[in-house]
């Protein structure tokens, strides 16, 4: 992706996204508010793809900085390259079972940048944490932007995948008349909390009264996490994965285990009388 080199000096009518797909946008919430504004981000090429920006997701202390935006926004080509990383590092961190409950949870980094993308709530089930971005023809068709999601995945010795969003969206009440109003105004809206578990099920929603900084809702979010109900929906999640790789590649229940061909204890006694195994 391409981005400007000084998007605040582009006024809305430099921007021409209406017709094009390749124009990214951000939404910047308003600290302690309910309004945002909408920023140009920069383009893509023809043949890339839309990647959200990964977030740090662990803080050495509560009141580290009331300013994680600009934390998160330090060295974003950098944080594209760890992001990168988090899943070969992942099993990794894993590993190391006895440390994991204090040091890979946040409470002790060691130094390893690649721990602040990732917040563990399992042995098998993680979360990271993205700013989204919005493409142009998207934010032409749509009020409900996100803002920030949670992307809760799991991992373990044979498989890896995908379980559900939680997603920060910004619906906008602000009355539009035209396209270019929309970039760079401060827009009045509502915050609200996503929970999707499936696009056939219908959205748990939880309305926010303003959004408060970065940090506060990673952190509202990583609480959300670890209540029970939504561990419960964690499980029912990792079932419904399950049953569906039972349905496309059927259940290792049926693989009937090759029965050995020797008997090793009569082969060992066998050798040390002849030297020999037949």
């Amino acid at each position: 992706m391409t981005d400007s080199t000084n998007p605040e000096s582009l006024t809305k009518e430099d921007i021409q996204f209406v017709s094009s797909v390749g124009t990214v946008f951000t939404v910047k919430p308003q600290r302690n508010s309910s309004s945002a504004i909408i920023k140009y981000y920069g383009t893509m090429d023809a043949n890339e793809t839309i990647q959200d920006e990964p977030l740090i997701c662990h803080f050495d202390k509560i009141n580290e900085t009331d300013n994680i935006d600009e934390l998160n926004d330090i060295s974003e080509s950098n944080n594209l390259a760890d992001a990168d990383k988090m899943d070969k590092n992942n099993k990794l961190n894993k590993l190391n079972k006895s440390k994991k409950s204090n040091k890979s949870n946040g409470s002790d980094l060691n130094g390893e940048t690649i721990n602040k993308y990732i917040y563990n709530i399992s042995e098998t089930v993680y979360a990271r944490f993205y700013k989204s971005m919005i493409a142009g023809n998207y934010l032409m068709m749509n009020k409900a932007l996100p803002v920030i999601h949670c992307s809760i995945l799991y991992e373990d010795k044979l498989v890896k995948g995908f379980l559900l969003n939680i997603c920060i969206e910004f619906q906008i009440t602000t009355k539009v008349k035209s396209e270019k109003e929309l970039i760079n105004n401060k827009l009045d809206g509502i915050y609200q909390i996503v929970i999707r578990k499936d696009e056939k099920e219908d959205a748990k929603c939880i309305e926010l009264e303003i959004f408060p900084t970065e940090k506060i809702i990673i952190e509202t979010l990583k609480t959300i996490i670890q209540t029970d109900e939504m561990k419960s929906v964690i499980k029912d999640m990792l079932e419904k994965r399950r049953l569906e790789r039972i349905e496309k590649y059927g259940s290792f229940d049926d693989i009937e285990i090759p029965k050995p061909r020797y008997n090793f204890n009569k082969l060992v006694q066998q050798y040390s009388q002849t030297h020999k195994t037949k």
